[in-house]
């Protein structure tokens, strides 16, 4: 997990660096990285809301709110992060996670997508408990890839690729579980 711990801060690096400027430009604008991370739920929550009922509208939706969740960090890191802003993006980005599993439960009809929700919610809660400290893969983006590469497949066997995402899903947050026990075991010993 620490490469991909290490992985995710080199994509920030490489995001603040070339990206910074449109921050600075937005932060002119007054739309400040909260503003932005409203933007990119808003967006989440509509392409949500369009999954399963109108593939352009929910693509359209979905690349916005990746774009809105880049962009507030940049924002954040050339003004200044504030930690309600930092745990205000967690859970806006955990919700819209959280609800295309759900919706993917509905549209499959499988049990496991619920199941793993919850695992998902739980790796969630412990990130929290934590103070963001405790390790955990993030799969919301490669969730929104997933099914929006998936969905376009006119064939009956869709509902099986969408339960191959889902599976993903339930690996990664089984294995962010089993790291955070080992996180908590060892923070415990310490104090």
């Amino acid at each position: 997990m620490d490469t991909y711990q290490d992985w995710m801060e080199k994509l920030r690096v490489f995001r603040t660096k070339h990206l910074s400027g449109i921050g600075r430009f937005f932060l002119r604008i007054k739309i400040s990285a909260n503003i932005m991370t409203g933007l990119s739920l808003i967006f989440g929550l509509l392409s949500v809301y369009y999954l399963f009922s109108n593939y352009l509208l929910f693509l359209i939706f979905a690349v916005l709110h990746l774009i809105a969740d880049a962009l507030d960090g940049v924002i954040a890191r050339v003004s200044k992060s504030t930690s309600f802003g930092n745990y205000f993006d967690h859970i806006c980005d955990g919700l819209v996670g959280l609800l295309v599993l759900i919706k993917v439960g509905m549209y499959t009809g499988d049990y496991l997508a619920y199941l793993v929700a919850g695992l998902y919610f739980l790796a969630q809660i412990n990130y929290f408990i934590s103070k963001q400290q405790s390790p955990i893969i993030f799969t919301r983006s490669l969730n929104l890839i997933g099914v929006a590469l998936f969905l376009p497949v006119a064939i009956p066997s869709t509902k099986y690729l969408l339960t191959l995402v889902v599976l993903v899903n339930g690996v990664a947050y089984l294995y962010s579980l089993a790291r955070q026990l080992q996180y908590f075991i060892l923070h415990r010993k310490k104090n």
